[in-house]
């Protein structure tokens, strides 16, 4: 499946050098806050991640995230922080916002062993064009130094990939301009297989 995913999606050049730069973002980024989990993602049409690179997240919490819609329970899915412009969050940033939702997503985290989790969104020329997800499975990081260190790291990141954007020739679009070539029900079922497989399995 994997293999069939990559010719599919026919990858250019660009692609290539953004997959590059999310596997050594999110394995720094993972290190620097301690965290199990990381997702580095591209955001497509309508906030929709897409070109997952991640590292740990086991392929049935991806699966079961897919499957039990979750996007519209995560409070730090993109269609919610982009509109508002919030570069990082952590899952107790969101609480007040909507209790209810946010004790639902929390559930799911706990039933898969993630113990907290907090997002990060990437612009450039004041288009969020990608954003990492990291969750914390061993233990429930200290909130203070996880936001402080993790607002240093989202603007770094930022300028970096802010450098790298143009020479990958991408404008925030999708690789092989998946929009137009598969349906919406066909698009799902890739999203799936990219949160499915880690980086390690793919090589």
């Amino acid at each position: 499946m994997g293999n069939a995913t990559s010719l599919s999606m026919m990858p250019v050049a660009g692609d290539a050098l953004i997959d590059r730069f999310g596997d050594e973002t999110v394995n720094v980024v993972c290190c620097t806050l301690g965290a199990e989990w990381g997702s580095f993602y591209r955001i497509g049409t309508g906030q929709r991640p897409f070109g997952y690179r991640t590292h740990g997240v086991p392929t049935e919490f991806g699966a079961a995230y897919a499957r039990e819609d979750m996007q519209h329970l995560d409070p730090l899915h993109p269609f919610r922080m982009v509109p508002r412009r919030q570069r990082f969050l952590t899952m107790g940033d969101t609480r007040a916002d909507n209790p209810a939702r946010h004790r639902a997503f929390t559930s799911f985290l706990h039933s898969y062993g993630a113990q907290d989790a907090a997002e990060m969104i990437f612009s450039y020329r004041g288009k969020a064009v990608a954003g990492l997800s990291l969750a914390w499975t061993r233990r429930k990081p200290e909130r203070r130094a996880t936001v402080e260190i993790g607002q240093s790291l989202q603007g770094y990141i930022e300028f970096n990939l802010g450098a790298l954007w143009p020479d990958a020739g991408m404008q925030g679009g999708e690789p092989g301009n998946v929009e137009g070539i598969f349906t919406s029900r066909e698009r799902e079922v890739l999203d799936v297989v990219c949160r499915g497989f880690t980086n390690e399995q793919d090589r």
